[in-house]
Order: C-alpha cells, then sequence, then structure tokens
C-alpha cells in the first residue's frame, strides 16, 4: 500500500479550505437492524478516502494554520475483548502506522477527542470548521459540545466530492481490478442461470463469487431480473 496517494489526498483538500481551520470527519456507525442485530457497516466513503480505515466510529481531524502548516490525527475505539469476540478485529496502532498515512504521534483513542478538540480550540481558535453534512449527526454533536456557532461551521462534502471525481493511480489500479472481478462474477452467472429457479440464487453466487476473489464488500446491490 503507497501512503503517499492518502498523504496527498490529505494534502489537496488542504488547499481548498481557508487558513487557521478545521476538518472533522466521521467513519460512520453501524445501524441495528433488530435488537442486538445489525446490517454490515458501510464506512463513509469520504472518510476512507483520507485515510485507508474501515473501522467504524473512528474520526479524522484535521487542523489547517497556513498553506504551509497544518496537522492531521485519527482517532479510533480502544480495543474491546467483547467487541473483537462478536463482532471481529479491531484495529491497533501497528495497523494504522502499516496501512495509513498516520504516524504514531498522530493516533489517539477515541476517550480523548473532547479534550484534542478542546485543546486545538482553545490553542488555535479555528474561524471555520468543516464538517461533511452528508455523515455529520456524530461530527454534529462534537461541534455543538465544542460551542462552534452555526455561522463558523461549513459543509466539505462538495469540496470532497470534486477531489474524488479527478482519480490517482492508485483509483484507477483498483477500478481495473474491480472490472475484472465483476467479469468473473458475471460468467459465473451465465454459467448457472439455466439451473436455477430463483433470482435470489444467481443474486448470491455472483456475490458469493466477487468476494472469492479479494474484495471485502460489494459497491452496490445486484440488480437481477429475469
Amino acid at each position: 500500500m503507497n501512503k503517499k496517494y492518502f498523504s496527498n489526498r490529505i494534502k489537496n483538500i488542504i488547499k481548498n479550505i481557508n487558513n487557521n481551520s478545521l476538518i472533522i470527519l466521521h467513519s460512520s456507525l453501524k445501524k441495528v437492524k433488530s435488537e442486538d442485530a445489525y446490517y454490515d457497516f458501510i464506512v463513509n466513503r469520504n472518510f476512507f478516502y483520507f485515510t485507508n480505515i474501515t473501522q467504524e466510529n473512528s474520526y479524522l481531524v484535521i487542523l489547517k494554520i497556513s498553506e504551509n502548516e497544518y496537522y492531521k490525527y485519527i482517532f479510533i475505539d480502544e480495543i474491546d475483548e467483547y467487541k473483537v469476540k462478536w463482532f471481529g478485529k479491531m484495529l491497533n496502532e501497528n495497523d494504522i502506522i502499516n496501512n495509513t498515512c498516520f504516524t504514531k504521534e498522530e493516533i489517539f483513542y477515541n476517550n480523548t477527542l473532547e479534550s484534542k478538540l478542546k485543546e486545538i480550540a482553545s490553542k488555535y481558535k479555528p474561524n471555520k470548521v468543516y464538517l461533511d453534512f452528508k455523515n455529520n449527526i456524530k461530527t454534529k454533536e462534537l461541534a455543538e459540545n465544542l460551542n462552534f456557532k452555526d455561522d463558523k461551521i461549513e459543509d466539505i462534502y462538495s469540496k470532497i466530492i470534486e477531489l474524488r471525481a479527478i482519480k490517482d493511480n492508485l483509483e484507477v489500479e483498483n477500478i481495473k481490478k474491480a472490472i475484472e472481478i465483476t467479469k468473473i462474477g458475471i460468467e459465473k452467472i451465465k454459467n448457472i442461470k439455466d439451473n436455477v429457479e430463483y433470482e435470489y440464487e444467481i443474486f448470491n453466487a455472483f456475490n458469493h463469487e466477487i468476494l472469492n476473489h479479494g474484495t471485502h464488500e460489494i459497491g452496490f446491490d445486484s440488480i437481477i431480473a429475469s
């Protein structure tokens, strides 16, 4: 994994925001299905774009002082053995250091998030706070707790989408891989469609083939009709 792509994306968004400003992005949370059952977690794509992290309830904080001075931080949940038992592996510091553009000094736990933001607000007094309004439930709560007024808060969604519209080499490579894997899935259902009775069987066969060829999730639900 080439960390420079994620570092460059952060540098690019910094060019598009005011000096003395703050960005807060959240990775999102699992959605409750019923009682203690949850839908599959889907990360906020704008958060992932800068971090390469797919873990729920993680935060990206970027502080821009000037064109040549900025700081970035990642906040994650501390490892909880109960959660690991029921939901699977949680990220540790080494995972982040090895797979993202963040250093050990830039990694914090969520129980320090509010105190760190208060420290930043007190020291630098940012005049603008950027949130992703489309994915802003948790970040809006933070901004309110820090007493940032509405006139200081701005939606950064469109700025991120504009950056994401121009694909870097890493994205182009991943798109090519996704196309090849999709072709494999389509060939699979071509070969079975005459031997199945229900559309959901084709749906399941396609998804199974896709997930068996190096992808951890499917971007969109497949639409299958006959």
